[in-house]
């Protein structure tokens, strides 16, 4: 990180060196952006789905995975010459994490063998109001085909905070020939268990395309938090997340 940042700043001061007599028509433009967001944490969290059967509650240990979401909002970015922008972002931001398991559990209950089977997933939602402060570095010539390096801090305010829990288990008593599917599927609210605020570095590239007085633009990000997210436990979650961008720019 502190090598990025090291090249950062090396690229934006030459920035301010390059065509000092810059003015243009618009220095200040205004974009819109749709996310598609692949969100995970920096830990891995030790999920469970509780299968409760007759006060028999099961623990089953289940896979990580990243969830697949999306965001989207609005900026404005101001030109200080052709090369440099500082771009002030408000997003609807969707975070979070999956994981999804097929199990099997065989367990003795009132002297009667009782085996059961299925899979199960769980996803923990957070919904952010995100602020990303970007600078925005783009080469080549105005009105052309432009790609750009883009890097700044996030600042997001929790706007709510979820878990999702859907299972599905098939129950079998071999001694008594029976068999009864059972399933679980919640959602509860965790907001109070969540930090209220998130800190984030955010990083990555991408291209402008010009369309007449507007620009499209595809770019990819990765975020890394820098707070946790988790009020109580001795771990530090914190989000991690990548960002596939698309947007206009006017």
């Amino acid at each position: 990180m502190k090598k990025f940042s090291i090249i950062l700043i090396v690229l934006l001061s030459f920035t301010f060196f390059y065509d000092t007599g810059y003015a243009q028509d618009k220095p200040l433009k205004f974009g819109i952006r749709g996310k598609y967001n692949m969100a995970d944490v920096t830990e891995n969290l030790e999920t469970v789905v509780p299968f409760d059967y007759e006060g028999i509650e099961i623990p089953i240990q289940i896979n990580q995975k990243m969830y697949n979401t999306f965001g989207f909002g609005g900026f404005i970015e101001y030109w200080f010459n052709p090369m440099l922008a500082v771009q002030l972002n408000a997003q609807y931001n969707m975070k979070g994490v999956k994981a999804e398991a097929d199990f099997n559990a065989s367990f003795d209950y009132q002297g009667f063998q009782i085996n059961m089977s299925g899979n199960a997933d769980e996803t923990i939602k957070l919904t952010y109001i995100s602020f990303p402060i970007l600078a925005k570095i783009a080469f080549g010539n105005e009105g052309a085909v432009r790609p750009y390096l883009i890097a700044g801090p996030e600042i997001g305010i929790l706007s709510s905070a979820k878990v999702k829990g859907e299972g599905r288990a098939t129950v079998e008593m071999p001694d008594m020939n029976y068999s009864e599917s059972v399933s679980l599927d919640e959602e509860i609210d965790i907001k109070e268990d969540v930090e209220s605020t998130e800190f984030a570095v955010d990083f990555g590239g991408g291209v402008l395309f010009p369309l007449g007085n507007i620009n499209l633009f595809i770019d990819a990000q990765y975020s890394l938090g820098l707070s946790k997210i988790n009020k109580e436990g001795s771990d530090d979650v914190k989000n991690k997340v990548i960002y596939l961008n698309l947007g206009l720019v006017f």
